[in-house]
């Protein structure tokens, strides 16, 4: 069997495969003026502004075809003996776009030259697929912003009708994906100048190639997309960058944010100090292209072009305020007579020790602290010494919640971010193309680096991402019908996730140095214990975040363009390496958790204890270890296709392809990789199916690379028509199955089992009694703690044991393949002037055998009512020791147990799930399904008189059954998808108002009027959406049977007839609308409630600007004022859904959107 680089080095051999992907095409037909086809005449296509010329010669229908043209504007001469020469100017290709231009010619004489006026049409008359362009222009003038990043190349996507995304996020920090078409969001496929640049992670956030001054134009390819097109199952974001061109020209760019013009909060309530939002933030670009030329040594015009682009940006924000809680002098002394309960009375500190100063082994046995006072002798000195350098409260009178800050989230000295990218083209002759771009970013950022208390009390981490882009693009053209294009590409992004630096330089000093023995490969700060004391409001001692994600991508297009007669035939050859590693030490130093369990009595009712007390006392109660993994995760993908663009007639053009995917299940090249199999017999557990294996060679391992399957039979046919009715109506349809990519889940951690991964300390181990907070870091003290290291040691990887994690939590990945789609759309065009056309489009998407979630061990519900409570108890109560059944309800049902030596500590539930060896099985499976059907409609007018229009506005329903917590209901929990969106609209516009030199008024003006009145534009993007849809949960006991869902009372309002969308404690839901069901008992509710949604999402912004010419028409100097969420509205997000809950109903974050602010930018245009 051939290997897949075997196969991949034949076929680099023997195929000329990718055409370009980022290109655009030029078509038509030339006639003469009674509307005969001319042919054999002779088209010329030049680029004006790199000098580019390409020939072809009309068939006998009139046609002609230029094909991976880059996208820009282009002059067309059409020559034939007996008519004038035609010349047609300013022709515009975009990115997978065809451009088609009917040229009629006249009779006379060829060395006469006319201008003619060409019918170029808004109509797309050549494709069936669904997409919108959004060009240079639409980016520079449409409002667009900065919130802690740079600009978004992004931020526009959203435009295209069917596309959505959550509008409280940005789309470019990964938290909101864009979603299009009914499919996931992070399946989206990122091209820049033809190369994928996108991370194998599937939460990364994109990367930024280019500043927003270096993109030449996207598209936003949505449905039903050709063969060429592939590895995506939620539409394609293709970039096409800017290039040189015979002339200097570039862009200085400023852009401000200050608190000083940002509006206060929908719920300010005066004097809060957070009433106003404080962020600041300057970002600054400069964009430069043009010929590569040396007077007097190189002049390459016509010939080499470079485009050089950079951006950063540098913010500093205190986002909001909190009350928090820290020790007070009194009680870093161990008086806790000031900690009192709701109810006024003091909660009592128990001595977990005896007069000896053991700890007592009986709980019960625990006395008070006379008086609430620990002796200081018993506080442990690592404690102390951390307490001593807290600052103390600003309201001393209050045991906890003594301490108001407004800088919970601030990042401090900031967050940079910055990209900067360098272009270059060369073209030899008319026929050889090349070009390359490189590109970096960085990102410097903080998650409350530096914590919201002075001091080590720092719970946050910082991060740091550098992200390289690399691309290579070879255009040849063999003959005028014969085209080749060869690409390479290359993506390189590096994460670091550190904790607080400010801690780290100081550990010696606080008396934390590694307590417990780490294993990191790489250090950004020492590697030392985390201490959590969070009760109460109290605070974390350091971040136990310490991690390193390199992913890489490597990309490999080979293409051929072949413009046969009618037929334009597109076939290549396709190779993607994706790959991403995680070198996960969180909690690589220990993580020791302390809550008030050494403090109180258990016997004693109410509240006893403290998390603070046991702190002090040097008692935790748990314990958590990482053993780094570092996991190199490879995904392998190939592809196939051939396409077939087959113009039948003037107005009839079919689109018919196929692809083949291959892409192979991921592997770790050093057998780093386990997976739960629930048909391999368990040793461990009596031989009942269900246990570890592990990828690899050697002893108990199976020998291969990978231990999951992949899809082989990922054929992707595609079809579709355009039909042209009449000069102004298009009819089009098209259809495609296509896979989407196999991507990371996470963060590389789950199917490493027996290679890294948390370990947690026995519950055993601290109710022993041990003092688990050194009294300081000396050789002597960390031998003191080696019952903990022992049990490290014993657990070290590699552990190839199938039984490993014997009544633990596997996880489980049923397989790797990838999900199946068919889409298909039907549209009607219509142009209602030469700008202006208005597009309704039926599309529709049905997943198979897409990724979901599910839970693989829960109890059949059919033991319910047989056993009803019982399932709870300990099978020690219902089992003798020798594992004889003395229960009769057992007795009466046949029960007995797995197998002989089955732990009795398990409850009878556990014993009756699938897989009793076990605790939670979860993972992802194939077996998900999805339903997308939608009305999406866009109005668009191009730039034309002062006016540019975008309108789309989509009505959907999306259904989906990928997240089953019910796995015996499934039929039930096929409902809304959490990403339904029913209806959305988009508006953009631009308008240069009618004042001014060159205007309908004020023409005559003089200069100082017109430079203070002329001259001005205004631009908005307004965004409205529903809600996301939504369930509700209740509290039965389902005995680990699934979901608890509640039941709806029949003819009562969901929603809250009173709900005060004002106040920010309102409660959204109508609690009388829901109740609980019996234990055992399931609700009548699936994971989503028909008719619940979060409120819309609504959004304004616009913008002024004012263009200055400098001289000449080249020289301009523009002045912006922006305003983001002019109206100052409010979103609602983070619904209680729990019904058994006292805040059920209310938002937890009524004020998801940020709060108007006003931006001002300055650009300089030459």
């Amino acid at each position: 069997m051939l290997s897949p680089r075997k196969i991949f080095i034949a076929l680099l051999l023997t195929i000329v495969c990718a055409f370009a992907q980022d290109r655009g095409s030029a078509t038509g037909t030339v006639t003469d003026a009674s509307g005969a086809a001319v042919p054999d005449a002779a088209v010329t296509l030049k680029n004006p502004a790199t000098g580019v010329t390409l020939r072809f010669r009309t068939g006998a229908d009139g046609g002609y075809t230029f094909a991976s043209l880059p996208a820009g504007l282009y002059n067309i001469t059409v020559e034939k003996q007996g008519f004038r020469t035609a010349e047609i100017t300013d022709v515009n290709v975009a990115v997978n776009t065809a451009t088609r231009t009917e040229i009629r010619m006249e009779v006379g004489q060829l060395t006469e030259k006319v201008q003619v006026e060409a019918s170029v049409s808004a109509l797309q008359t050549d494709r069936s697929d669904l997409g919108k362009v959004i060009d240079k222009q639409a980016i520079s003038d449409l409002p667009l912003f900065v919130s802690g990043g740079m600009r978004s190349n992004l931020a526009f996507a959203t435009l295209a009708p069917g596309v959505r995304t959550d509008m409280s996020q940005d789309v470019d920090e990964g938290g909101s994906p864009v979603v299009g078409g009914g499919t996931g969001g992070s399946n989206t496929s990122y091209l820049v100048d033809g190369g994928e640049a996108t991370s194998q992670r599937r939460n990364d956030p994109q990367m930024r190639v280019t500043s927003a001054e270096g993109i030449e134009e996207f598209k936003i390819q949505t449905g039903a997309y050709s063969a060429e097109y592939g590895h995506t199952s939620n539409g394609i974001l293709n970039y096409t960058t800017k290039s040189g061109t015979n002339e200097f020209h570039g862009t200085l760019f400023a852009q401000i944010r200050n608190q000083a013009l940002n509006a206060k909060g929908f719920f300010y309530v005066a004097p809060l100090p957070s009433a106003q939002t404080v962020h600041n933030q300057n970002d600054e670009a400069v964009s430069i292209g043009g010929p590569i030329l040396i007077p007097k040594i190189v002049n390459l015009r016509n010939k080499a072009f470079f485009f050089f682009s950079g951006e950063r940006s540098r913010a500093k924000d205190i986002v909001s305020s909190a009350l928090l809680s820290v020790p007070t002098a009194a009680a870093r002394q161990g008086d806790f007579t000031g900690y009192l309960g709701s109810n006024g009375a003091p909660i009592v500190i128990y001595n977990p020790f005896d007069g000896a100063g053991n700890v007592l082994a009986n709980a019960n046995a625990r006395v008070p602290f006379p008086g609430n006072l620990i002796p200081q002798s018993m506080i442990n000195p690592v404690t102390a010494l951390l307490l001593s350098y807290e600052p103390l409260p600003q309201n001393p009178s209050s045991f906890i919640n003594n301490n108001p800050v407004v800088n919970t989230g601030q990042r401090d000295p900031g967050e940079n971010q910055g990209v900067y990218a360098i272009k270059g083209d060369y073209n030899p002759t008319d026929k050889l193309r090349f070009n390359g771009l490189f590109s970096k970013q960085y990102f410097n950022g903080c998650q409350i680096c530096l914590g919201p208390i002075p001091g080590p009390e720092g719970e946050g981490f910082q991060e740091a991402f550098d992200n390289k882009y690399v691309s290579f693009n070879m255009d040849y053209v063999i003959r005028p019908t014969f085209l080749n294009q060869f690409s390479f590409n290359y993506y390189q992004r590096d994460g670091i996730e550190a904790g607080n630096e400010r801690l780290g330089a100081n550990t010696g000093t606080y008396g934390m140095a590694t307590a417990i023995p780490g294993d990191l490969s790489y250090s950004k700060a020492p590697n030392y214990t985390s201490y959590d004391t969070s009760g109460n409001g109290f605070g974390n001692y350091n971040s136990f975040v310490q991690t390193y994600s390199p992913s890489r991508t490597y990309g490999l297009r080979e293409g051929m363009t072949w413009i046969k007669g009618k037929h334009t035939i597109k076939y290549g050859f396709d190779y993607l390496r994706m790959n991403y590693g995680r070198s996960d030490c969180n909690g690589c130093g220990g993580e020791i958790g302390f809550n008030s369990t050494a403090t109180s009595n258990p016997s004693v009712s109410g509240t006893t204890g403290a998390d603070l007390a046991s702190f002090l006392l040097g008692l935790g109660n748990s314990g958590l270890f990482n053993f780094n993994g570092n996991i190199n995760y490879i995904y392998p993908y190939y592809a196939w296709y051939f396409q077939d663009d087959f113009k039948v007639s003037r107005k009839l053009t079919l689109n018919l392809g196929l692809r083949y995917d291959l892409p192979l299940a991921r592997r770790e090249p050093k057998g780093q990789s386990s997976n739960f199999d629930p048909l391999i017999q368990n040793p461990g557990a009596g031989n009942l199916l269900g246990a570890l294996i592990f990828a690899g060679s050697g002893t108990g391992r199976t020998g291969l690379s990978s231990i999951l399957q992949h899809r082989s039979t990922a054929f992707g046919p595609r079809a579709g028509f355009a039909y042209q009715v009449t000069p102004k109506t298009v009819i089009r349809a098209g259809g495609a199955i296509y896979y989407n990519s196999n991507k990371e889940d996470g963060n590389a951690d789950g199917g490493i089992q027996g290679f890294g991964g948390n370990f947690s300390a026995p519950a055993n181990y601290f109710s022993s009694g041990i003092s688990i907070l050194l009294p300081n870091a000396t050789n002597a003290a960390i031998a003191g703690f080696n019952p903990y290291n022992n049990l490290i040691a014993a657990a070290k990887p590699p552990q190839v044991n199938p039984s490993l994690i014997n009544f633990g939590g596997p996880s489980y990945f049923s397989d790797g393949k990838v999900g199946q789609y068919y889409d298909f759309n039907f549209t009607i065009e219509q142009s209602i002037t030469a700008a202006t056309v208005f597009r309704a489009t039926f599309h529709a998407t049905y997943g198979n055998e897409t990724q979901s979630s599910q839970q693989f061990n829960q109890l059949n519900p059919k033991y319910i009512p047989i056993y009803g409570n019982l399932l709870t108890q300990a099978l020690s109560s219902l089992v003798s020791a020798n594992g004889t059944i003395t229960n009769s309800v057992l007795l009466a049902n046949g029960y007995s147990l797995p197998y002989a030596g089955y732990p009795l500590t398990q409850t009878l539930a556990n014993s009756l799930e699938p897989f009793p060896q076990y605790g939670s099985i979860s993972g992802t499976t194939n077996g998900g399904h999805s339903t997308y059907n939608a009305l999406e409609t866009q109005l668009s007018h191009t730039f034309s008189r002062g006016l540019f229009v975008q309108v789309s506005y989509t009505f959907s329903k999306w259904l989906s059954d990928n997240t089953s917590p019910n796995v015996y209901a499934e039929n039930r929990e096929k409902d809304l998808s959490g990403s339904d969106r029913p209806q959305i609209l988009a508006i953009a516009y631009v308008y240069e108002l009618p004042f001014g030199k060159g205007k309908q008024f004020g023409s005559g003006w003089n200069p100082a009027v017109n430079a203070i009145l002329g001259g001005w534009k205004a631009s908005a993007v307004q965004q409205y959406q529903s809600g996301a849809p939504f369930g509700v949960s209740c509290g039965q006991n389902l005995f680990g049977a699934g979901a608890a869902r509640c039941s709806i009372n029949p003819g009562v309002p969901l929603i809250n007839p009173n709900w005060d969308p004002s106040s920010g404690s309102s409660s959204y839901l109508n609690k009388a609308a829901f109740y609980q069901p019996a234990n055992g008992v399931f609700g009548t509710v699936g994971a989503i409630v028909p008719g619940l949604r979060n409120p819309w999402q609504l959004n304004e912004n616009v913008a002024l600007s004012r263009v200055i010419r400098l001289g000449s028409e080249r020289k301009t100097l523009e002045f912006r004022g922006s305003v983001s969420n002019i109206a100052n509205r409010h979103w609602l997000t983070g619904i209680n859904t729990t019904a058994t809950s006292s805040a059920f109903g209310e938002f937890s974050n009524p004020q998801a959107e940020l709060p108007r602010n006003i931006e001002f930018s300055l650009r300089f245009k030459f």
